[in-house]
């Protein structure tokens, strides 16, 4: 049996001709030229558009968003370090104290951080924002 190529059978159908065959691309093309020429069931609701338009600008919102916390928990990791670099350097006593201050009370910084991350999460999902304020 012949192959035939998408090029062929575009031609074929066009002309309304019958390829009988086994190559399932030509029983694909001829299913989707039957389903493309009938007419829609429903048509589009009127806001379409506006739905459309408000969840391509939710998207970008969330993207900035991302990158933005990104960047500021990245330059705040940085400036920590930057900071106990420092002390380091300068004064390795005051260094190995806040270590051991950070050993002695890790419960207190974890719990503080867990919670500063809740608020954090309670904010975004619990708490929306009217849709209104998201499209300009």
């Amino acid at each position: 049996m012949k192959k035939f190529n998408d090029e062929e059978i575009q031609t074929a159908l066009d002309a309304g001709e019958n390829l009988a065959s086994a190559d399932e691309n030509i029983a694909l093309y001829e299913l989707l030229f039957t389903e493309l020429g009938k007419a829609p069931q429903r048509s589009l609701p009127l806001s379409f558009s506006a739905v459309l338009i408000r969840k391509i600008k939710l998207a970008q919102q969330r993207r900035q968003d991302i990158k933005l916390n990104f960047t500021v928990g990245l330059l705040l990791l940085v400036g920590l370090g930057t900071a106990y670099g420092s002390l380091a350097i300068f004064s390795a006593n005051t260094a190995k104290q806040v270590t051991q201050m950070l050993n002695d009370y890790k419960g207190i910084c974890l719990l503080t951080f867990l919670t500063l991350m809740l608020f954090y999460l309670g904010d975004r999902t619990l708490l929306q924002r009217p849709k209104s304020a998201v499209i300009d």
